[in-house]
């Protein structure tokens, strides 16, 4: 194998590492069967009637949090645009990127509302409702010393019901 061949290999590799790394950090920093994620999923829950309250007045600022199986057949939590709020289910359109490259954003998704995992309303003044995941991510970064995902940073602030 020639010099040359040797660095272009090497530097493809350290660009691979890279990259993956940096997906990784775009990932959740917390573990969905840890109890801070736990409690911040049963708080999303348990504000379900102020979620009635504020999606009719600012639909397209409501996205909900939801697991959906991917085309690998693992849980991927991911938010999506809140379509309708029924009595039992939800439905909602993908928004975030996955990082299953076979599954797809954009899709439509119907969810009981028992699986809901969080919710989250922009409110005119940027104030945001819900986002009880977020800052529990927010809070396990800052606790373990991981270094907060570059979406979230600045939004902290924002949360109202922090």
């Amino acid at each position: 194998m020639t010099p040359t061949l040797v660095a272009i290999l090497a530097l493809t590799v350290a660009v691979g590492v890279w990259i993956r790394k940096r997906k990784r950090a775009r990932v959740s920093a917390i573990d969905p069967n840890s109890a801070e994620w736990q409690a911040a999923v049963s708080r999303a829950r348990t504000t379900l009637p102020l979620l009635r309250e504020l999606f009719p007045a600012h639909p397209e600022q409501t996205l909900v949090k939801v697991a959906v199986s991917t085309a690998s057949g693992s849980r991927e939590h991911v938010w999506a645009q809140l379509k309708e709020l029924g009595p039992e289910t939800l439905t909602a359109t993908i928004v975030t990127p996955v990082l299953d490259p076979r599954s797809e954003a954009g899709k439509a998704v119907e969810v009981p509302l028992a699986e809901l995992e969080d919710w989250h309303v922009l409110l005119p003044d940027g104030r945001i409702r819900g986002s009880f995941t977020t800052l529990a991510q927010i809070q396990v970064c800052r606790a373990t010393g991981q270094p907060i995902p570059r979406e979230l940073r600045g939004i902290e602030g924002r949360l109202v019901d922090a």
